[in-house]
């Protein structure tokens, strides 16, 4: 292919290419521009526009899904960056179930013959969406046309995008994920300072962000404007993941809840706490004790960096914190890097209890550490802290989760802490943490 003809296929920055209406009233589905302009979706009466679309946005984030699942089963640096490289753009690493019960997903459905009739998606191997969407892609040509948003016209579109059925996102929801979830349906977004905001950072370079990451940013974005959210329960570790999780961090302070603000409320330096209070239950020693201690001061993170002058000079606090998630979630099996082996031999000559259950957890499985940690994370943060905080605060206010972390309205911020003190306290220690707004970042 020509270099002329290639320069002009390359894809679009969404967010500097993407508008969205000044006032949102409607679901809104983030479509190729190619397929709007096509003459097959031109010529095609309201309904099968409707469903065109809809499938075009469910495959885009099928190949997202598929995408992050081979990222992460690559082994090599090199693997991850030809991955990384790679022309799968779409939005949301979770799939909305509620959208994919809107599309046919029989591999020759009208819909999939139109689109690609269109030009749109062209077929591998023999696939249906949601199942095998590496078998899926979009032509380059769709790519190069960007991405616009679209506007369904039919009612009954309308009514099940704006109303997704919850009972299809959570198989046996709990009362607590029922609340969780009725409070998150609430939550709006300042959608003309969010765009700004991203577009301002494309401009100046500042947070470079990726097709993909930018698509993401994106969905996040129409997620809330619309009220099109959702909820998931993952299977490997109970974690809830919904749009307030998957958004980018600095793009929370958007978010409103009837007009106001939210603060996040952070258990800080969490998943050690966590692997102290497992090692603990393991076996209650002395050294555990002093683990969870250092881990409750907050200064774990320095006297690691402390500790590794002599080897490694002066390590920052987030080099510390980096080669320790690395210890603690490798796979022992691998060979590790001089850092890690470091924090290694410091964890079993000065916590010998701790360094034991971490390697006891990956003994079978080395995933296994990861997937206890994420239980008693449920089991503290949305069992413990949101029911507790679902129960206390009137039914106007909003109680949200992510992961570590809740969020909360101003006034209710004393409210959260505590009940985060009282869900921790139960397993005897006293968590430290951080209060997060648009403007402050302070310890309590």
């Amino acid at each position: 292919m020509p270099a002329a003809t290639l320069t002009q296929m390359r894809p679009l920055a969404p967010i500097l290419s993407v508008t969205l209406p000044e006032t949102i009233d409607g679901p809104i589905l983030l479509v190729p521009q190619m397929l709007l302009d096509s003459d097959t979706f031109a010529d095609s009466n309201k309904p099968n526009q409707d469903r065109l679309a809809a499938y075009s946005h469910q495959a885009r984030i099928c190949l997202q899904n598929d995408h992050l699942k081979r990222l992460r089963k690559a082994r090599t640096r090199k693997q991850k960056h030809k991955l990384n490289h790679q022309k799968t753009y779409a939005a949301a690493p979770v799939s909305n179930v509620w959208l994919s019960r809107l599309v046919n997903t029989n591999f020759l459905s009208d819909t999939f013959c139109q689109s690609a009739d269109a030009g749109i998606i062209v077929e591998t191997k023999r696939a249906c969406v949601g199942r095998h969407a590496a078998h899926l892609k979009f032509t380059d040509e769709a790519m190069a046309s960007g991405f616009a948003c679209y506007q369904p016209q039919t009612k009954t579109m309308i009514e099940k995008l704006r109303n997704p059925s919850f009972d299809g996102m959570i198989k046996e929801p709990k009362p607590v994920e029922c609340s969780l979830f009725n409070r998150l349906s609430r939550l709006r977004i300042d959608h003309r300072a969010a765009m700004a905001e991203a577009r301002r950072e494309a401009q100046s370079g500042e947070s470079p962000l990726s097709y993909t990451q930018q698509l993401q940013l994106l969905d996040s974005i129409i997620t809330f404007a619309t009220g099109q959210v959702w909820m998931v329960r993952d299977t490997f570790g109970g974690r809830v993941h919904t749009p307030l999780s998957n958004i980018r961090s600095t793009y929370r302070r958007f978010l409103r809840f009837d007009g106001q603000p939210l603060v996040n409320i952070d258990v800080a330096n969490c998943q050690f706490l966590l692997i102290g209070l497992l090692a603990h239950r393991y076996r209650s020693t002395s050294d555990t004790r002093m683990f969870l201690d250092l881990v409750e001061s907050g200064q774990l993170y320095e006297t690691i960096a402390a500790e590794s002058v002599s080897e490694f000079g002066n390590w920052s606090r987030d080099d510390a914190k980096q080669n320790a998630m690395w210890w603690q979630f490798r796979n022992p099996r691998s060979r590790p890097a001089p850092e890690v082996t470091f924090i290694d031999h410091w964890m079993k000559r000065t916590f010998p209890t701790v360094a034991e259950r971490v390697e006891s957890l990956k003994a079978d499985d080395y995933t296994n550490c990861a997937r206890e940690l994420q239980k008693l994370e449920r089991e503290l943060m949305i069992d413990g802290v949101a029911a507790e905080l679902l129960s206390v605060t009137a039914q106007d206010a909003f109680v949200g989760t992510i992961h570590d972390s809740v969020m909360v309205l101003p006034s209710d911020v004393q409210i959260a802490a505590d009940a985060i003190y009282n869900a921790f306290r139960k397993e005897g220690v006293t968590p430290p943490i951080t209060v997060e707004n648009d403007i402050i970042k302070t310890r309590m």
